[in-house]
Formats: structure tokens, sequence, C-alpha cells
């Protein structure tokens, strides 16, 4: 049914194994989703909303809108290695989280964004 295919990557001098996901969002990024909840909380929630909807209280205010994590669509990355690569380096309104987060916590922020798409 679903399409895996391993992706392996050289992210900040380590490697970064993901996976090409064809649909299938329990079939997450290499971190902690647990982990990944709490960082979330404390950095991506003010735009993207406590469940992803992005209706955070900055996230608003913004133009364009933040994503909404729920509809499990990313506008500039098709997998986990490209989504953890966004993230660090940002756009726009999306600041760059790679001098303020590791590359771990980055993956674990991944595998929590993934459980917030609808089912």
């Amino acid at each position: 049914m679903f399409k895996k295919l391993a992706l392996i990557a050289a992210v900040g001098g380590g490697v970064y194994l993901g996976l090409w996901q064809s649909g299938n969002p329990a079939e997450a990024a290499a971190g902690n989703a647990g982990k990944g909840k709490k960082i979330y909380a404390q950095n991506c929630a003010a735009c993207h909303g406590k469940t992803g909807k992005a209706d955070g209280p900055t996230g608003k205010a913004l133009k364009p809108p933040p994503r909404d994590f729920s509809k499990g669509d990313f506008k500039y990355s098709k997998n986990d290695a490209e989504l953890l690569a966004f993230i660090k380096k940002g756009k726009g309104a999306m600041p760059a989280w790679g001098t303020s987060l590791s590359d771990t916590q980055i993956q674990d922020v991944i595998a929590f964004i993934h459980t917030l798409k609808k089912k």
C-alpha cells in the first residue's frame, strides 16, 4: 500500500535517517514525539496553535498564515529531511530554529507534528 524509501542525509555533522512518507503519518520522523510535544508547546504553538491548526495567538496576525499541521501538507518540504532543513533555516515569518534547537530536538518536533494530522 504505502511505499517507503529510506533517506539518509548528513545533517549537522551527524547522520539522519528519515522516511519518505507516502500518506501515512504513523510512519513519523526518527524523533521522539513526546519530547517534541514539549518543544512544540514552547516554541511553535504561539503561531501554529496548540493542536497545529494555525490558530495560535501570534499566528492569527501573520500573512501568509502559518502552516496548518492538521492537514499534513508541507509547502517547502516533501520529506522529513527537507522539513528538518526548512525548520533550521526558516523562511519569511518562520524563524530559523537551527541556532536555538539541536537536530535531535527538531526531529522530535517533526515526529510530534506528524501526530497532528487529521486521520
